[in-house]
């Protein structure tokens, strides 16, 4: 679940750990193979006439084997074919000092901002409040997730009883009886902590005012933890940059006051159809956005998708080269699951995104992940297959999907697949030996399957990202 009801009593640790709230899983990667030098130098023809770009793909096939069927629907849109470029990239860290106060300042106009190490009174009023809503729910066996009455057992958990909050996820699954033991011997001794923290915890304002210098966290990364307060409104401000030998930088912002509510609020607001940027309605909301970014430093991004309701909105920002968008996927389908056993792997640095949650005209969060440079331009106009050449890769590679053999399954096993949006985009792959990061031109193919329940209700994934250098199917979770 996106929004979980247990996040402020999960937040039992020092606020080091609080700013590191979990990220995207990390990928890891096996060296491939080959290369793409030769393709990379590649000129295409000036002014060369799209293929792909700009027209509609309509198929609609039932497999014998398996009687799985793929349905194509979509309009092909993305960057010019004859203007793709291939981008050299590196990680973009942060620096300590004006830069950050600047960024902070410039997010938050008019809010008092203060060095955020430590929970201080009104943090843990909340986790106190909540702390007492779980124990007064599991006592009086109603579910610890929405306070209503249960019919029979709470859950159908039989292991240990969770001893921290940190398994505070176990209890949703635990019996009525296991719970009223939780409260009585672990919920209410957790309470008292809480109430004698409270007691030696410092007030907002005596926390001083924030140096913008980086520190080492608990987890071997540097934080700058910021709190920013104008009257009720509180936001958690943090600036991540990797332990070393990693590369995953990270803008962290969270609205501190009604975090949960407000989450569960938005969230129900928002379509689960997302609108491509190029559909999206400009508003005063979007336009604030915008803006943010610059304030941020962030001249090379474009909108990449949006959900948008009367409430509010979710905005997700890519960069932009030439015209063709960085590639963006919440989900993906893993096309070759392994369990990597015995072989030398490699930490890959993922996709960069900026990512804003607004309500009511105001930040809820902001996600801005391995933010980048161009440290080259490869080629400005790189040689890509035709359309034709890749529509017969997806269909080739979408049969094989589709009519599995026996080792292949129970990981996927969809009757319908709806590929409703097809997008030549950049996207990020770890070139072989030299350990670069590049972004280079790629079909992506994005859709829905009922392979849990009814394709409409369904999320969108990526079912398959095609090189279109040279046609090869790339593997979102390793990179090539």
């Amino acid at each position: 679940m996106k929004r979980r009801f247990f996040t402020m009593m999960l937040a039992a640790a020092l606020l080091f750990l609080y700013a590191c709230q979990p990220t995207p899983d990390t990928g890891y990667v096996q060296q491939k193979q080959g290369d793409l030098t030769e393709k990379i130098e590649e000129t295409a023809k000036a002014g060369q006439a799209p293929t792909g770009v700009g027209s509609h793909y309509t198929l609609e096939k039932t497999y014998a084997e398996s009687g799985k069927t793929l349905v194509v629907d979509a309009d092909i849109t993305g960057g010019d074919e004859s203007q793709m470029a291939v981008l050299t990239v590196a990680p973009r860290y942060f620096e300590s000092g004006d830069s950050l106060r600047q960024m902070t300042e410039g997010l938050f106009p008019g809010y008092t901002k203060y060095k955020y190490g430590i929970f201080t009174k009104i943090d843990l009023e909340e986790q106190i409040r909540e702390m007492e809503f779980q124990i007064f729910r599991a006592e009086n066996g109603l579910n610890p997730a929405t306070g209503e009455p249960e019919d029979g057992e709470a859950g159908d958990y039989h292991g240990p009883i969770p001893s921290r909050f940190g398994d505070g996820e176990y209890l949703t699954m635990l019996p009525k009886e296991l719970l009223r033991i939780w409260a009585e011997e672990d919920g209410k001794k957790m309470l008292q902590e809480l109430q004698q923290a409270y007691l030696n915890a410092p007030t907002d304002e005596e926390l001083g005012a924030p140096d913008y210098m980086f520190a080492a966290g608990d987890d071997g990364k540097e934080w700058v933890s910021i709190l920013c307060k104008k009257d009720r409104a509180r936001y958690y401000v943090g600036f991540c940059n990797p332990e070393e030998g990693e590369m995953d930088a990270m803008l962290w912002v969270d609205r501190q006051d009604g975090y949960t509510e407000i989450g569960n609020m938005l969230e129900e607001s928002l379509p689960k159809k997302w609108t491509p940027g190029s559909q999206v309605q400009e508003t005063p909301e979007l336009q604030k956005v915008k803006e943010m970014l610059k304030i941020a430093g962030i001249d090379y991004m474009e909108l990449y998708e949006a959900r948008q309701s009367d409430k509010g909105g979710e905005y997700v920002f890519t960069r932009s080269y030439n015209g063709a968008v960085e590639d963006y996927a919440a989900q993906y389908l893993n096309l070759k699951p392994t369990d990597g056993d015995g072989v030398v792997v490699q930490r890959l640095w993922e996709p960069e995104s900026f990512t804003v949650e607004m309500y009511e005209g105001e930040i809820y969060t902001i996600r801005w992940y391995n933010p980048s440079k161009i440290i080259k331009v490869d080629n400005e106009n790189t040689k890509i297959l035709s359309w034709q050449e890749i529509q017969t890769v997806f269909e080739r590679q979408m049969g094989y999907m589709l009519t599995p053999g026996e080792e292949q399954q129970g990981w996927w096993d969809p009757d319908e697949v709806r590929v409703e949006r097809i997008s030549l985009e950049l996207g990020k792959v770890l070139m072989k030996d030299s350990g670069e990061y590049k972004l280079i031109p790629v079909w992506n193919f994005f859709g829905r399957d009922d392979s849990i329940g009814k394709i409409e209700d369904a999320e969108e994934k990526c079912y398959l990202s095609v090189n279109a250098l040279d046609g090869t199917v790339i593997d979102r979770n390793l990179m090539y």
